[in-house]
């Protein structure tokens, strides 16, 4: 809008005024006084009040007031702020022009001057221009020589030009009547339409040049924080450009690349049915594939609850500990091991002998019978060995076995049964209980499904409020959304996140610039 210079009774108009709470709702009953009407005129470095009288509410949250001459005395830009308790704050900003120029623009009166200020501005004009260079002279003499003839040429042909090809056969009373037509067809806009447009763009407000939405325009600091940033991402594209992709690059080719064997086009050559099957032959279909990976899947999900079954058997405790706890004792162990020193002397002792075995101390010193007295069964008795009396060196004959239990190595050895039925039990489990439980498992389609329909079939309300800083993942995902898609509106101090109806208020966030820092707080 256009305000005159130092002039009084000028009527403006300020607002809306919505409610500092929910941005939303006009606010009708405000009492704005003089001294919460700030000014800053053109070049002004503060604000001051508004010289007299305070503001008065017209209709919908749209307030007026008047500016005196005080309040105009400033060519140029003129900012109006106002931020009363319960509303949001509010800035309008006009142009104070000089009497003459309003007065032209407003009345018409653009060349109200006098022919002595033509003539004064014509000599200033002329003493102020760049005479011209022969050069330029003598360009002009050249272009005009052509014209002269151009027109030497047309005066020429002066007598035939209404027949004369490429001009036009009307006569002097058909173009009339062409003209008269177009000008009866034209619907000039008058006066008061023509200013009533300009009025109408003028109202605008040079804000909305700015914002090309009518609101407040960017500072200077935001601006150059925007600037900031801008340049901070485009330093890192140029470096990931310039030097972290030819690292990468470089890296993936290898520093014994070769184009002629190890490009794609190379590889490609060597054929892809032979990448495939390794042999030249077909490659798997997907069908096949997916069979391939699903009995995968089932093989190693049994070996996996196999494992983790005998995992658990082995600690102490367990059944397979159990059993080879029943199976030797502590001191079944030392027995054997006993046994087996004695062993170890007497293969050192025929090791020490095997010149003289025959001969050797504790070894039999019969000639045994050749083949021909074996198979002529011509042995004599007395060369059989006769349990009842015959004696075996290093052998004592303790009893008569009479029952399996009297069996035995040492009598340290254990004596318990095998626990059969614990053994009954991991065979039942391994062979059938496993195999049962793993077959009612879903399979990778069916668990492929649920997340396919968890991500694109189930919805989510949307937030009524700031989720917490320990929200879960999905209540994190719905806020984020919600931020990116919902309307907000920005005050010089408050941001408001509306929810998608666009009739409540989902959160708040205090924001503050000074100067220096710009900071947004949490949404509450």
């Amino acid at each position: 809008m256009l305000l005159r210079q130092s002039t009084a009774s000028q009527e403006i108009s300020l607002g809306y005024f919505l409610d500092s709470t929910d941005g939303d709702t006009a606010e009708t009953g405000l009492t704005i006084a003089n001294t919460d009407i700030q000014i800053r005129k053109h070049g002004a470095t503060t604000l001051a009040n508004k010289n007299s009288g305070g503001a008065t509410h017209i209709s919908g949250g749209v307030y007026q007031c008047t500016l005196d001459a005080t309040d105009t005395d400033t060519a140029g830009q003129l900012e109006v702020y106002v931020h009363v308790s319960g509303a949001l704050a509010v800035k309008s900003t006009f142009t104070v022009l000089t009497a003459t120029a309003f007065d032209a623009l407003t009345t018409g009166t653009f060349n109200n001057i006098s022919t002595t200020e033509v003539n004064a501005e014509c000599d200033t004009a002329i003493t102020d221009a760049a005479l011209a260079t022969a050069a330029n002279l003598a360009t002009v003499d050249a272009n005009v020589d052509a014209i002269l003839l151009d027109t030497d040429d047309l005066q020429s042909n002066q007598g035939d030009w209404v027949t004369a090809t490429g001009f036009s056969t009307l006569t002097a009373a058909q173009v009339n009547a062409e003209v008269d037509t177009a000008l009866s067809d034209y619907d000039a806009p008058t006066r008061a339409e023509a200013t009533a447009d300009k009025d109408e763009i003028l109202a605008e407000g040079a804000a909305s040049w700015v914002t090309g939405g009518g609101g407040s325009a960017p500072t200077v600091v935001e601006i150059r924080q925007e600037i900031d940033s801008n340049s901070t991402q485009l330093a890192a594209i140029l470096t990931d450009t310039g030097t972290t992709l030819d690292t990468k690059l470089n890296d993936i080719q290898g520093a014994t690349f070769n184009t002629s064997t190890d490009s794609l086009e190379a590889i490609r050559d060597r054929g892809d049915a032979s990448w495939t099957t390794g042999a030249g032959g077909s490659s798997p279909t997907v069908e096949e594939i997916r069979a391939e990976m699903d009995s995968n899947s089932t093989q190693l999900a049994a070996i996996v609850a196999d494992t983790n079954e005998l995992q658990g058997d082995w600690v102490d405790g367990g059944r397979l500990d159990l059993i080879l706890d029943a199976k030797a004792s502590q001191s079944s162990v030392d027995t054997i091991d006993g046994i087996v020193d004695n062993i170890l002397l007497d293969t050192d002792d025929l090791q020490t002998n095997q010149g003289n075995w025959l001969t050797a101390t504790g070894f039999n010193t019969v000639v045994p019978p050749s083949v021909s007295e074996f198979n002529a069964r011509t042995i004599p008795s007395d060369d059989y060995f006769d349990p009842a009396v015959d004696v075996v060196a290093r052998v004592t004959l303790v009893d008569t076995t009479t029952a399996n239990t009297d069996m035995r190595g040492t009598d340290g050895a254990n004596t318990t049964a095998p626990d059969n039925a614990s053994i009954t039990a991991i065979l039942t489990d391994t062979g059938t209980t496993l195999p049962a439980t793993l077959a009612t498992l879903p399979t990778n389609a069916e668990v492929n499904a649920e997340i396919v329909d968890v991500m694109e079939t189930d919805t989510h309300a949307e937030p009524t409020s700031a989720v917490p800083a320990t929200s879960s993942l999905k209540d994190a995902i719905i806020w984020n959304k919600t931020v990116s898609r919902n309307k907000m509106t920005q005050t010089a101090t408050t941001t408001l996140l509306r929810n998608d109806a666009d009739n409540a208020t989902i959160s708040t966030s205090t924001v503050s610039d000074d100067g220096t820092t710009f900071t947004k707080g949490k949404h509450t």
